[in-house]
């Protein structure tokens, strides 16, 4: 769990073989326009990265600014977008290439998005040609947020169902406190794998 108040869950495995990342995130659904979102962003605690001298740079934690992003709701299916700006909406993106067999459960009131996602790629890989842009690092980190899509189908914005973490996908143990973990029984009853 990231976050008790958007009861905002992650559950991933990592391939290293692969070099994929098995993403799931769920979070409660009042409706089919519910999207459920998180950030990638690899080089976000890089010092050259902070420095402004491109899309990736961070200003302060909560921005946005460098981030890819997978977005998914029932009604508008999954969606990779990127973020250019520090606030504001991001922008339809294909830099970010996620597997074909993404999904989206809705069910007992929660949306769930799974998909895998290579270790390195998004737009610092493809548009900046930076083969470093690994996720699989102490400078990366996440953004989350919870929202509704608007009438055109795009992502309205989220108040305050959103947050940073910082997550060591080898790791995990190194950057969650016991009480954000799901249980094997608790990940079972909420539909998260």
């Amino acid at each position: 769990m990231l976050n008790s108040y958007a009861d905002y869950r992650l559950a991933w495995t990592l391939d290293a073989a692969s070099s994929l990342l098995n993403v799931t995130i769920s979070a409660p659904a009042s409706s089919a326009l519910t999207w459920a979102a998180i950030g990638f962003r690899p080089k976000s605690r890089s010092r050259e990265w902070q420095d402004g001298q491109d899309k990736a740079s961070t200003h302060t934690n909560f921005g946005m600014e460098g981030a890819d992003i997978v977005v998914g709701s029932s009604k508008g299916g999954v969606r990779t977008m990127f973020a250019e700006l520090y606030t504001g909406p991001p922008i339809a993106s294909t830099d970010l290439e996620i597997a074909a067999e993404e999904a989206i459960v809705t069910s007992d009131g929660r949306v769930q998005v799974s998909f895998s996602r290579p270790l390195v790629g998004g737009y610092l890989a493809t548009q900046m040609g930076a083969s470093d842009a690994t996720i699989v690092s102490p400078l990366a980190d996440i953004i989350w947020a919870v929202g509704n899509d608007d009438e055109a189908g795009g992502c309205a914005y989220h108040d305050n169902r959103r947050g940073l973490r910082f997550v060591d996908w080898e790791n995990p143990e190194t950057t969650f406190v016991e009480e954000w973990k799901c249980t094997a029984s608790s990940a079972a009853s909420s539909n998260v794998e």
